[in-house]
């Protein structure tokens, strides 16, 4: 059986297989022609949903990918008219070019993600929050939290990886971006 032909069917098995095969693709895709992780990960999710939606009228005589293509440049599209209305409803911006446009929405995006982040941190264990602060946020050395904290090194060290393991978990791919927003202390 054909990957059309099983998703036409509804099974959800090779609807995940085809979402893992091409979220990363069609999220760095839109992310280069936006340069906004935001409109991105939106637009890779709705054009998912509507693949689900409208799994029914996929048709068997074309690649998957490029019917899949198609529904990404819809959403895109949608996405980005969406956006400009919103913009220019709330009368905050009117007039905006292509990198105007895309600095409001990544600042949007950073915001919320600096959010996120924090509501993922105050979730940790005690331990575990206060070695990714006092490491990640205040820039202190391993052997100064072990000290601080009455700990061994190792015991900073495993506290820290587990905290990179729960953002990993819970942002996926968002990680990297995360980690360089720590890194230049934008918190």
């Amino acid at each position: 059986m054909t990957t059309i032909v099983a998703l036409k069917k509804g099974d959800r098995s090779v609807f995940s297989e085809v979402y893992f095969l091409y979220h990363e693709k069609i999220f760095f895709f839109v992310k280069r022609k936006t340069d906004s992780p935001y409109i991105a990960e939106e637009v890779t999710q709705l054009a998912f949903i509507k693949l689900w939606q409208s799994r029914e009228n996929l048709s068997e005589s074309h690649p998957l990918f490029s019917q899949l293509f198609r529904i990404v440049q819809s959403v895109l599209i949608d996405e980005l008219r969406k956006q400009a209305t919103y913009l220019s409803k709330t009368g905050k911006v009117i007039h905006l070019s292509v990198d105007e446009y895309s600095d409001v929405l990544e600042k949007l995006s950073e915001k919320e993600m600096r959010s996120r982040i924090m509501k993922i941190v105050e979730a940790m264990p005690s331990n575990r929050r206060k070695v990714f602060e006092m490491n990640r946020l205040q820039g202190m050395s391993y052997k100064q939290i072990a000290e601080q904290l009455s700990l061994s090194v190792k015991t900073v060290e495993y506290h820290l990886l587990e905290a990179l393991k729960q953002l990993k978990r819970e942002l996926g791919h968002h990680l990297p971006y995360v980690l360089l927003m720590l890194a230049i202390n934008y918190f």
